[in-house]
C-alpha cells in the first residue's frame, strides 16, 4: 500500500510538471487517474490484489462528489468531531461556512 501512495502521488507531480493542475473543476478526472496509476501498480506486483481492491473502490465510488469543496467541508467537521470540538464551536463554524457560501454564490450568480 505504501508503495502504491508514492505512486499515486508520483502521478500527481507527473500531471503537474505536464502543466495540469488542480483546480476543483478537474480535481477529480486528476484523481482518477491517479487510482488507476495504483491499480496498475497493484496487477503488476506480486500480491497486489489489496492495492487492486483499493483503487477500484476509490474508483467505483462518487469521485466527482468525494473531491468535491462540499466533500472537504464535511471531512473538515467530521474531524472537528473525531477531536472532540465542542457541539456549539461546530454548529457556529457551520453558520458561518453556510453563509460564506451563500454570499459567494449571490456574488456570482449568472444574470
Amino acid at each position: 500500500m505504501l508503495a502504491s501512495t508514492i505512486v499515486h502521488e508520483a502521478q500527481h507531480a507527473r500531471l503537474f510538471r505536464l502543466g495540469i493542475g488542480y483546480e476543483v473543476e478537474i480535481m477529480a478526472r486528476v484523481e482518477q487517474v491517479c487510482y488507476t496509476a495504483q491499480k496498475i501498480l497493484g496487477l503488476r506486483i506480486p500480491n497486489g490484489d489489496e492495492v487492486v481492491e483499493y483503487a477500484n473502490e476509490k474508483l467505483r465510488g462518487d469521485i466527482e462528489y468525494e473531491y468535491s469543496d462540499v466533500a472537504s467541508i464535511e471531512a473538515d467537521f467530521n474531524a472537528l468531531d473525531e477531536l472532540g470540538c465542542p457541539l456549539w464551536i461546530q454548529k457556529l463554524l457551520r453558520w458561518h461556512v453556510n453563509r460564506k457560501i451563500k454570499n459567494y454564490q449571490n456574488d456570482n450568480k449568472q444574470d
